[in-house]
């Protein structure tokens, strides 16, 4: 494109050269067909007439340079044009494909571990609960433990004949059973004189009895008492033959036993 900033000359200049170039050699191209007609002679200076000569060279050139001084100059800028009517709209492009998933950055060190916190202070203690109820003695295994004693209470049933006299018999139970006394270990103990059958020794009064002993304490008596056998004692209790004098007689007290 021809601009007059670039170009001294000019688009109008331009045009006009052309148009006076076209005169001139149309011109010519028609003087030289009006004597084409006469000879091939004629007709070679017809060609030869139909470029420009000097005085047409030399117009050219004039016209040209009269041309060019116009357009020296730059004009004012002429007025803004008409917006143009906007274009319609564009077809939405593609979607992108996803790009891949980038590898998993390696994994950071380790923190140093944090100082340990202050201690909290000691709580206040708290109050003793009440004690229990006391259980029952301990036993390993069931049976009453060694050195433990065991106490109760018994009565006779009034006493009648067993064919040999009068006689009564006493059971005598354990609440725990207790090991190692033998028919041989129990002893009768009477609440007078003179002393019947069984002996004292091992028996050194109520609620008490030593190791491998059952002590039976007679409290009260109806009758004279005149002899005694455990006619059968193991790990539950024992039963105890009691002789009086006479029929009706009875008696009562307690026992003691304790674990050999």
């Amino acid at each position: 494109m021809l601009s007059p900033r670039n170009n001294r000359f000019g688009i109008p200049g331009v045009i006009s050269v052309i148009a006076l170039v076209f005169a001139l050699v149309g011109g010519a191209y028609a003087a030289s067909g009006e004597e084409a007609g006469s000879s091939a002679k004629k007709n070679r200076k017809a060609k030869k007439a139909a470029g420009l000569n000097a005085k047409q060279k030399r117009q050219v050139r004039n016209i040209s340079a009269n041309i060019a001084k116009r357009f020296q100059g730059t004009g004012p800028q002429g007025p803004q044009g008409v917006p143009g009517a906007q274009g319609p709209a564009g077809a939405d492009g593609q979607n992108g494909s996803d790009g891949s998933d980038g590898s998993n950055g390696a994994a950071g060190e380790d923190g140093e571990d944090g100082a340990t916190g202050a201690t909290g202070e000691t709580g206040a203690t708290g109050e003793t609960g009440a004690t229990g109820e006391e259980g029952s003695p301990w036993t390993e295994l069931g049976t009453l433990p060694e050195g433990e004693t065991l106490a109760g209470t018994w009565t006779s049933a009034p006493s009648s004949d067993f064919g040999e006299g009068p006689a009564t018999t006493t059971a005598i139970s354990y609440s725990i059973p207790v090991n190692g006394i033998a028919t041989g270990a129990v002893d009768y103990v009477p609440s007078e004189e003179p002393f019947v059958p069984g002996s004292t020794e091992d028996c050194p009064g109520p609620g008490e009895a030593d190791a491998g002993r059952l002590c039976i304490y007679e409290q009260v008596a109806l009758g004279a008492v005149e002899a005694t056998q455990a006619l059968v004692a193991d790990t539950a209790g024992v039963n105890l033959l009691i002789v009086t004098a006479e029929e009706g007689q009875f008696a009562f007290g307690s026992w003691a036993v304790t674990a050999p």
